[in-house]
């Protein structure tokens, strides 16, 4: 290792390939070489951490239970060492907690992020939106909106389309269309993706009006329709057995 950029590359290899210890292991003989680690090394074992639920080589329970404690480890020699957080470091931190459902963590460090000059971009609101969706239900959503209304932070299309698709993996169609209605109502800039997952949450649970209603939908906002757009009208048809329906869609797919 001659230099840090090297190691830096080494534990990046290493974190992608889930073998954190050897992650960490370079970082170790950096230091014995006398390199001096930066920002980059510690967010890379901040997300070796967060991806393998380990932190510093100790086990979860060790560490309390949850990836955040490992992640938090990672940020906390970061500092030691007199480094400043980049964005990657606080959405690693922030995509953590949500992972643990620790939705007050996430946004604590949402707000840690701001005050330290941070630029809260559409992966953080979206991480932050779609953990609360995940973990404390539609309603549950709510609460960070309005987190990011205070700190000044619009909506977009990104963190819509977040809340949407968590709401359509759920399998829960009224969650999903009030949440993409209240996009729309937002004046958020709808995209494909929004519709798509509205459409989708429909046919899984054999809706095929709603489905073919969110189809229009999408065309009136003058999007184009793609495959998975389509694909998804076969499969709402097909789900409620209108064959003559799914041989149009296919027809016009």
């Amino acid at each position: 290792l001659r230099t840090m950029e090297t190691a830096n590359v080494a534990m990046q290899a290493a974190a992608l390939a889930g073998d954190v210890s050897v992650a960490e292991r370079f970082l170790e003989m950096a230091i014995e070489e006398r390199l001096a680690p930066d920002i980059i090394s510690y967010n890379t074992l901040m997300t070796a951490a967060a991806s393998s639920h380990q932190g510093g080589g100790a086990s979860r329970e060790a560490l309390g239970g949850g990836m955040l404690a490992g992640v938090e480890q990672w940020f906390d020699r970061a500092l030691a060492a007199q480094l400043k957080p980049t964005v990657v470091t606080y959405t690693t931190l922030i995509r953590s907690a949500s992972d643990d459902g620790n939705m007050a963590a996430a946004q604590r460090w949402l707000r840690r992020a701001v005050d330290q000059g941070i630029e809260v971009n559409e992966v953080m609101a979206g991480t932050l939106i779609d953990g609360s969706a995940r973990h404390g239900g539609p309603q549950a959503v709510e609460e960070p909106f309005q987190v990011l209304a205070a700190l000044r932070v619009a909506p977009n299309a990104f963190a819509v389309t977040s809340v949407v698709s968590s709401a359509a993996k759920r399998q829960d169609l009224e969650a999903a269309q009030s949440w993409l209605e209240w996009g729309i109502h937002s004046r958020v800039d709808p995209v494909l993706a929004t519709f798509n997952a509205v459409m989708h949450a429909a046919a899984t649970v054999g809706d095929q009006k709603a489905a073919e209603h969110w189809f229009d939908a999408c065309v009136e906002a003058g999007l184009q329709p793609d495959i998975i757009s389509y694909t998804t009208q076969i499969d709402a048809a097909a789900r409620v057995g209108d064959a003559d329906a799914a041989e149009v869609w296919l027809a016009r797919a």
